[in-house]
């Protein structure tokens, strides 16, 4: 995603995705997405998840930027999204310092963490089992819970 230099005019006028080749540098697709705020790949790199200001995740197809689901995940801006290493899993924050896990397939909340601090990042652990949350200050380990997931 990127954002118009008010120095260069010639950049991009607000937020957009961007598909380009990576040989060339050649742009194959442009799509402006003023709402998006943050966005994190899925480890099969076929997904894209986007946070956006309305407190809404959407999954994107990687290929085409396509919407394949859409739904309401927090009240306010989602700051971060971060994919499950092997489940259709994202975990979101926003600025109500919340943590969520949900089931990308259907929008299923599989969990909801009250943060306490001023959220910097959040990651799931290589296992898949625990999220780390970096806050401004300070770090939580918590599990992550998925017995909540259909197969």
């Amino acid at each position: 995603m990127k954002r118009k230099s008010e120095e260069n005019p010639d950049e991009l006028d607000e937020i957009a995705y961007v598909l380009s080749e990576v040989d060339t540098g050649r742009i194959l697709l442009q799509l402006p997405e003023p709402r998006a705020r943050t966005f994190g790949v899925s480890p099969n790199g076929q997904w894209i998840a986007e946070g956006r200001e309305d407190g809404r995740l959407r999954i994107r197809s990687a290929r085409t930027l396509k919407v394949h689901r859409d739904f309401k995940t927090h009240d306010n801006t989602v700051l971060r999204v971060a994919w499950h290493p092997a489940k259709p899993v994202v975990v979101t924050s926003s600025k109500n310092f919340s943590v969520r896990a949900w089931d990308v397939r259907d929008g299923t909340l599989l969990q909801n963490d009250r943060g306490r601090d001023i959220l910097v990042e959040v990651e799931v652990s290589f296992r898949g089992d625990l999220i780390g949350i970096s806050y401004l200050r300070s770090t939580d380990i918590v599990p992550l819970d998925l017995s909540r997931l259909r197969d």
